[in-house]
C-alpha cells in the first residue's frame, strides 16, 4: 500500500494550519494581515475551436458546450457553482503574479481580494511576483517600499493568514549576491523577513528556519510544500539551453525528498513559481516542459543528462514527486490559467489577479499545448475534504453578472 497517496508542494509560500508558516505583519492585526472534467481532455491552443472559446470569453458571450455540458464561455449565467466547505473540511486560495505594475489594473486587483474574503478561506497562498523588486527598485530604500505597497494591499485580508512564495522578479535571485549584504537578494530578503516575519513554531513545520525561503507544514490530511528555484541558481540563463543554471541546490533538493518520502498525508501539494528550468532561458512552460533540465532531467537536445548535471542526486524533480504520490503542483509565472496532467499529476497554472486581457495568447509561445487555457483575472479556490479536493477558477471582473462565476472547476480524489 502507498505510504502517501496526495501531496501539494509550494515553491517558498506561507500557509496557516496545524504545522505552517504564517507571515504576520507588523502594524496589522497578527497579519493576520494586518467538474468534473477538463474543458477537453486534449484541447490544442491553436485549435479553432479552443480559440473559439477564448473568443466567446473575450467578447463577454457565452461559448459552446463541453462534452458534460458546461458553458465554455463566461459572458452568460455561469454553469459552474461555488463548492461549499464540508464540516470535515477546509478551504484556501491561491493567486498569482499581482506584479503591481503598469499593465495591473489595481481596481481588478482589489476586487480579487474581496472575492478571496467573502469566501472565508482558511489562508491565502500568494505565488510570487509579488513585491517586483528586482525590475522597479535600486536601492534597499525602494525595496522596503515595494514591500509596504504590497501590505497595503494584503491588509484587505484581515485575518486570513498570508503565506508567501518568492518569485523571480521579487529580488531573491542567487544570481544578484555581489558586495556582501548591499545588493538585492540581501535588500529583499531582509524586508520580506521584517515586514512578513513567519512563525516558524509549529510542531510539524520544517524547512529553512533561517530565511524560510523553502518550507513545508500540515493541515489536517494535507502537506504543504513550499519550494525556492532562485536563491541557490548562482547564474541566470541567458540562452535557451541554459536551463541546468536553475537549482533548487542539492540541501533544499535533499530536504524536499526526505518531506515527500516521510509523509503519511492524505494530500500532498507543491507551490512554486515557475518550474525548475522549465521551456526557454525564461523558465516558462507547464506541463511540456517539465521533461527538462532538473525538473526532468532530459536537455532540449533529447538526452537524458540529470545524473551528469546533478551527479550523486538520484533522480529529477517530476520522478520524485511521481515516486511518492505528489497530486498536484501549483505554479505561477506564466500569468493565465492552465489545468494539464502529467502521469497523474495536476500541473496548475494560477492566473493573475489583476491584470485583465487575453494573456491566455501566450500559451503557444509558452510551450503548452494540451490543457485548459482560459485567461486571467482571478483567483483559485481550493476545497479540501476526506474524498476529495474541488479546485476552482474564480473568475474576477468589474462586471457583476461575470465576477465570481466558474469557468472551470475539477474533482481530484485521493491516490
Amino acid at each position: 500500500m502507498r505510504k502517501n497517496k496526495f501531496i501539494i508542494l509550494i515553491f517558498t509560500i506561507c500557509l496557516m494550519c496545524t504545522g505552517y508558516i504564517i507571515y504576520r505583519s507588523y502594524g496589522v492585526k497578527a497579519m493576520n494581515f494586518s467538474k468534473g472534467k477538463f474543458l477537453t481532455q486534449n484541447s490544442n491552443v491553436n485549435s479553432a475551436e479552443n480559440q473559439k472559446k477564448i473568443q466567446g470569453q473575450k467578447s463577454g458571450k457565452a461559448g459552446k458546450k463541453d462534452n458534460i455540458g458546461n458553458t465554455l464561455g463566461i459572458g452568460a449565467t455561469p454553469a459552474l457553482t461555488m463548492t461549499s466547505v464540508p464540516e470535515n473540511g477546509f478551504s484556501f486560495a491561491i493567486q498569482a503574479d499581482s506584479h503591481l505594475d503598469e499593465n495591473t489594473d489595481i481596481n481588478l486587483y482589489k476586487q480579487t481580494l474581496q472575492n478571496i474574503v467573502s469566501k472565508k478561506p482558511s489562508f491565502l497562498i500568494d505565488l510570487g511576483d509579488t513585491f517586483m523588486s528586482e525590475k522597479f527598485a535600486k536601492t534597499q530604500h525602494e525595496v522596503e517600499q515595494r514591500y509596504i505597497e504590497a501590505k497595503s494591499y494584503f491588509g484587505s485580508l484581515g485575518s486570513i493568514p498570508l503565506y508567501l512564495v518568492t518569485g523571480n522578479h521579487d529580488g531573491e535571485n542567487g544570481w544578484d549576491t555581489r558586495n556582501g549584504q548591499n545588493n538585492m537578494l540581501a535588500w529583499a530578503r531582509n524586508a520580506r523577513l521584517k515586514y512578513f516575519p513567519p512563525d516558524i513554531s509549529e510542531a510539524s513545520y520544517s524547512g529553512n528556519r533561517l530565511t524560510a525561503n523553502y518550507y513545508s507544514f500540515i493541515k489536517g490530511d494535507v502537506q504543504f510544500i513550499v519550494l525556492d528555484p532562485f536563491t541557490y541558481s548562482t547564474e541566470k540563463a541567458r540562452g535557451n539551453d541554459d536551463g541546468w543554471k536553475y537549482t533548487l541546490g542539492k540541501t533544499q533538493y535533499d530536504w524536499f525528498k526526505s518531506a515527500l518520502e516521510n509523509s503519511n498525508a492524505k494530500y500532498k501539494f507543491v507551490f512554486i513559481h515557475n518550474l525548475v528550468g522549465g521551456y526557454s532561458k525564461d523558465a516558462r512552460g507547464g506541463a511540456e516542459a517539465a521533461k527538462f533540465f532538473e525538473w526532468g532531467g532530459y536537455s532540449p537536445n533529447g538526452n537524458y543528462e540529470f545524473d551528469k548535471m546533478r551527479p550523486g542526486w538520484g533522480k529529477p524533480i517530476h520522478q520524485l514527486m511521481l515516486d511518492n504520490n505528489v497530486t498536484a503542483v501549483f505554479h505561477g509565472h506564466d500569468h493565465f490559467y492552465g489545468k494539464q496532467s502529467l502521469d497523474g499529476i495536476i500541473y496548475q497554472l494560477v492566473p493573475q489577479p489583476g491584470t485583465p486581457g487575453n494573456s491566455v495568447g501566450d500559451a503557444a509561445k509558452y510551450s503548452y499545448k494540451d490543457g485548459v487555457f482560459l485567461p486571467s483575472a482571478g483567483y483559485l479556490r481550493v476545497v479540501v475534504s476526506d474524498a476529495k479536493v474541488v479546485v476552482e477558477y474564480v473568475k474576477t471582473s468589474l462586471q457583476d453578472k461575470v465576477n465570481k462565476s466558474i469557468p472551470d472547476s475539477y474533482t481530484v480524489s485521493p491516490k
